[in-house]
């Protein structure tokens, strides 16, 4: 009997060690009020803040991407694209416009419990695509205002798509800005664009922010003692006052829905702070640091400003068209800019070029002495000492011109 006993307990003890080992079903023992986890795909943490890239591909392809999750039979998993949900279920597989999206996978479980993983998905268009940059805050616009996109292969666009509205598009001679009035039916909001061409089809141009909200978007304000100092932004209408160094300026010399205009007290050379007030007392936000604070910055400067714009250069465009070159400086505005006077040329990138050269000459392209071609990386400043020959060659033949490929001319100073 006792040996019974014993093989019945041999048994037992088996059967119990095999059901507890069993590996046909990992998740046998899940249950609903389990926390959601997602097992698969890990998705890379956030560098400085910023989130990770998570799928890269031309437009003609497709983001694809399956989940693992648990409790997985009380779970739903939703994708959300740009705070918008889009699909529903463990895989996803769909085309997108070019552009860089804001996807988020969210996992809940039928109790409410609910956890998620976010990446940015960029999608790069072909090489035959018209396509979008950014080159400042140009994104950021006022309803109602007129704005600009740039970019590239832009002739054929005749609209743009805006939350839903359709709005009509001027593009450039040479196709590389849009011109756009903003809808006044949208809130404020971020919203995606589609540029569509004549024969109907629709490309991406990633997304703009409509706002109602004072801003002033030049990322430097420089000016000379008592000189007029213009400051550009979005709902410059608004604008009451402008203190700087603790004094307060309410008399402007010229006022639009872009801009407003005044004297630059009268200062030693040196960097001031700057703050300024709406007519309904809100604070006027500067853009500082590629992000917008309630205090701006103003450098007075004994430097004089030639010119002062945005135009795109590109030796590569057919001649005669007026991006070829820059030759806005003419002779006339160095005949009274001596010899060792310092000049400086502001440049940006247009970051859609596939390289970036500039270099300095006349508009019979005579190089100047210090004009030597050179490749450039990142927004400058060309600064040289103006030589007897070279200014000889400035007034002689027209103009200070400035040539290369990829970058944009912002200002030409003189000290």
């Amino acid at each position: 009997m006792k040996k019974i006993y014993f093989m019945l307990l041999a048994v037992l003890t088996m059967a119990v060690t095999v059901t507890s080992c069993s590996d046909d079903d990992p998740y046998a023992t899940a249950t609903s009020s389990d926390n959601p986890h997602i097992l698969d795909p890990v998705f890379p943490n956030r560098v400085n803040g910023e989130l990770p890239v998570i799928s890269e591909f031309n437009r003609d392809g497709s983001f694809s991407m399956t989940v693992t999750v648990t409790p997985a039979e009380f779970t739903t998993v939703k994708w959300n694209f740009d705070g918008q949900e889009s699909h529903t279920g463990m895989a996803i597989d769909t085309t997108l416009l070019a552009g860089t999206y804001d996807v988020k996978v969210i996992a809940t479980t039928v109790e409410g419990k609910s956890t998620f993983r976010e990446g940015l998905v960029n999608v790069k268009p072909l090489d035959t695509d018209p396509y979008t940059s950014t080159v400042g805050v140009e994104r950021i616009v006022a309803s109602g205002g007129s704005a600009t996109l740039f970019g590239g292969k832009l002739t054929d666009i005749k609209s743009l798509v805006i939350g839903g509205v359709t709005v009509d598009a001027q593009p450039s001679s040479d196709g590389s800005s849009l011109k756009y009035t903003v809808p006044t039916s949208l809130a404020d909001s971020s919203y995606r664009v589609a540029m569509v061409t004549s024969d109907g089809k629709k490309y991406g141009a990633n997304k703009i922010t409509i706002s109602k909200q004072t801003m002033v978007v030049d990322a430097a304000i420089r000016s000379g003692v008592k000189a007029p100092v213009t400051i550009n932004g979005i709902n410059m209408e608004n604008v009451a006052s402008i203190t700087i160094n603790g004094k307060a300026i309410t008399d402007f010399v010229a006022q639009t829905a872009t801009s407003v205009t005044f004297t630059c007290p009268d200062l030693e050379a040196g960097d001031y702070v700057m703050t300024a007030k709406t007519k309904a007392g809100d604070d006027v936000k500067f853009y500082v640091n590629n992000t917008f604070v309630a205090t701006g910055n103003l450098t007075v400067t004994s430097e004089k400003t030639l010119w002062e714009g945005h135009s795109y250069v590109s030796w590569e465009l057919p001649d005669g068209d007026p991006n070829k070159i820059f030759q806005s400086t003419v002779s006339s505005m160095f005949n009274n800019v001596n010899v060792g006077t310092h000049v400086r040329v502001y440049y940006s990138l247009k970051s859609g070029d596939s390289y970036h050269q500039i270099q300095l000459m006349t508009p019979s392209w005579t190089l100047l002495s210090v004009g030597t071609k050179r490749d450039i990386a990142a927004d400058g400043v060309w600064e040289f000492v103006l030589n007897e020959d070279d200014r000889n060659l400035i007034i002689n033949q027209g103009a200070l011109a400035i040539a290369g490929h990829g970058f944009y001319v912002d200002r030409v100073t003189v000290e």
